[in-house]
Order: C-alpha cells, then structure tokens, then sequence
C-alpha cells in the first residue's frame, strides 16, 4: 500500500486504480501527486487479482472485499481525517459498491463513522459503446455524496446518460475535465488553455470536499 500527502492533509482518500492498471502505474501516480498538492491525503493500493498477476478483475464481490480491507487498514492509520472513497475507472466503480454496502451493513462501523463521500475519476456510467445505466441499482439508497470528475471526451460517459444518471442519483454531482480522454489525456489545445488534467480534477475535488463544510 502507498499512503501519500501532507502533514496539513483535510481529507483522506481511498484511490483505487483502473481495472487495465496497478496502484504504481503513472496515471494513477500523477493524480495522486496532484490530490495531495490539493492537501488531500491518498492510499492506493492493488486489488487482489493484480497481486496475482491476473490481467481482469473477478468478481465485484471480491474487489469490494479488497477495497474494504485497504480501507480498514487506511481508517485504522493514525490519520484523523474526513475519510472519502473513490478510484479510477473501475476503482471508483467498486469504490460506489464498498460505500453502498456499508451503508446496508454494521461490518465496519469505524470506516462508516469517518466515511463522508465518494470521489470517483472517469466513472465507466456504461461500457464503451453502449450507453445504458443498468449497472447502478445499488446506488438508489446512497445518502452519500458522490462526485464525479471525466473528461468530456470520455467514451464511457457519453453527455445525455450523464445528465440521466445526475438527473436519477441524489447527492450526486458531475464535473467535465475540458480536452481530456477517459485516461485523463488532453488535446493540445485543452492543455494549453486548462492546464493539467490531473491538477484541474484535484482542484475540484478539493472544492467538492470544502462544500461538504
């Protein structure tokens, strides 16, 4: 596990990587690097099936297991901080999964106590291609709030089921990264009139979490 951040971190932050990807992997890495310029502490950790060299994911169940036990052992830390899931890709997936079935469960009051949000990078809405909303049953009792940050050239959160999946999910609310790709790559044209991807999606969280106050 990598725990990273500032001694005057505001927030801790459970980051998850993409199903492709592992905790050391660059993308991941920079946007670490960015959320704590933004004083918010971050642990990433490898699902199980990575340390295993697998190249997919098994089942959600199990990832969620993985996610819970890094979780624990981050919420266990001497950190007292504000304590938000989140990932990239499928990590914010799971992550939306670890919070939903904390709050249907007494397993682990200490982590539900600290938990304040979810803070999910490029949320896969729907697979590459098809843009249905199916895979979101278990988020119709979420009383969290959840932040979404994608680029808006992102193929897995097309415009229209974005707006439906904000318009259908309380507490839920969606920020576009200008120019940038599902992994967080920018147009040339977005990098020089934004600046990075990366510190652009660590600002807004950082403002999501101050609105929380």
């Amino acid at each position: 596990m990598l725990i990273e951040g500032r001694k005057d971190a505001v927030a801790a932050l459970v980051l998850a990587h993409g199903s492709a990807t592992h905790k050391a992997h660059p993308h991941l890495t920079a946007l670490s690097e960015a959320l704590n310029q933004e004083q918010i502490m971050t642990l990433r950790f490898n699902f199980e099936y990575r340390e295993a060299n697998r190249a997919f994911p098994g089942t959600m169940v199990e990832s969620v297991s993985d996610y819970l036990a890094a979780a624990d052992h981050f919420g266990a830390s001497q950190f007292k901080l504000p304590l938000f899931f989140g990932g990239h890709s499928y990590g914010g997936r799971v992550a939306t999964h670890a919070a939903a079935f904390l709050q249907t469960t007494s397993i682990a009051p200490t982590i539900t106590e600290k938990l304040k949000g979810i803070i999910a990078f490029s949320l896969p809405l729907h697979p590459r291609g098809k843009p249905h909303l199916n895979r979101w049953s278990h988020l119709q009792d979420n009383t969290l709030p959840l932040v979404i940050l994608a680029g808006d050239r992102d193929p897995m959160i097309e415009k229209e089921q974005a707006l439906t999946f904000i318009k259908t999910h309380r507490n839920a609310e969606l920020c576009w990264i200008p120019g940038a790709d599902h992994g967080f790559r920018q147009t040339k044209a977005a990098l020089k009139s934004q600046g990075s991807a990366y510190f652009k999606a660590a600002r807004e969280a950082r403002r999501w979490i101050d609105s929380l106050q």
